[in-house]
């Protein structure tokens, strides 16, 4: 945050002075020889209360000055901020990115073994892919030109979806066959899951179409390729997962449909 308030504040003086520059000197204007003394004073009266409307309105001015400017710049301070919490670096090159995927994966294999319950071990391992997604396309920011922005802010998001989509598969698979059989699935939950799938398709054609039309260099390409596929097959594993989580009425349901 002190990047951000730091940046905010240099920008705030900036455009500050750039405004109080472009404001007119009237201390230095001097009145003609042959104009009326009483025309003068009334003049320099007008004067000093445009002096003091165009102050007043200062605050105003830069009030709205930092209302656009701040949405641009704190958005990316706030990416690099997530980006430094995911302790994510830039690979400088192809060989580079190749060995930081394969450490990313080791170490989230090794996380699993903190989980002492073995169904937040599955939870997780299931959308690890998704986890090893998001740190491949930070990380090759740099090496893929222009869209590398658009990139990794699509992974942003991915990243913020994988801490609902992990919460919602827990609290469904929490839930003991008998109690399904009795009462069926947890429909709710499984709706926002399957919402939370379909935002996350979209975000997966966006990365296809920046691939297809800028990827060029073949092994980046191959690498990201592969990431897109893996995002695209856990999010089909996710929304089977809620569309049978949502046809589980129980017998209870069954019970109150059958007399409707």
């Amino acid at each position: 945050m002190t990047i951000k308030k730091s940046m905010q504040k240099t920008i705030f003086i900036f455009l500050l002075a750039l405004f109080l520059s472009a404001m007119p000197v009237f201390a230095e204007k001097q009145a003609p020889n042959n104009v009326p003394e009483r025309l003068i004073i009334n003049s320099d009266i007008e004067e000093a209360e445009e002096v003091e409307e165009i102050i007043d309105n200062t605050g105003e001015v830069l009030e709205e000055i930092q209302n656009v400017v701040e949405p641009i710049f704190g958005a990316q301070v706030q990416n690099q901020e997530q980006e430094q919490e995911l302790g994510v670096s830039k690979a400088r090159n192809t060989n580079q990115l190749r060995e930081m995927i394969q450490t990313k994966k080791a170490e989230l294999k090794s996380e699993l073994n903190e989980f002492k319950s073995e169904l937040q071990q599955k939870v997780f391992r299931n959308q690890n892919t998704i986890r090893e997604a998001v740190h491949t396309f930070l990380s090759s920011e740099d090496l893929i030109g222009g869209i590398g922005k658009q990139v990794s802010e699509i992974a942003q998001e991915f990243n913020n979806s994988v801490q609902k989509t992990i919460q919602a598969e827990e609290k469904i698979q929490k839930r003991s066959k008998f109690i399904k059989f009795l009462i069926g699935g947890v429909k709710d939950t499984a709706q926002e899951l399957k919402q939370e799938v379909l935002k996350n398709k979209e975000k997966i054609q966006e990365l296809k179409g920046l691939e297809e039309q800028n990827f060029t260099q073949t092994e980046i390409k191959e690498l990201l390729q592969e990431q897109i596929q893996n995002l695209e097959q856990e999010q089909n594993r996710l929304g089977q997962l809620a569309d049978k989580e949502i046809s589980k009425k129980g017998i209870f349901g069954w019970l109150i449909n059958l007399f409707k």
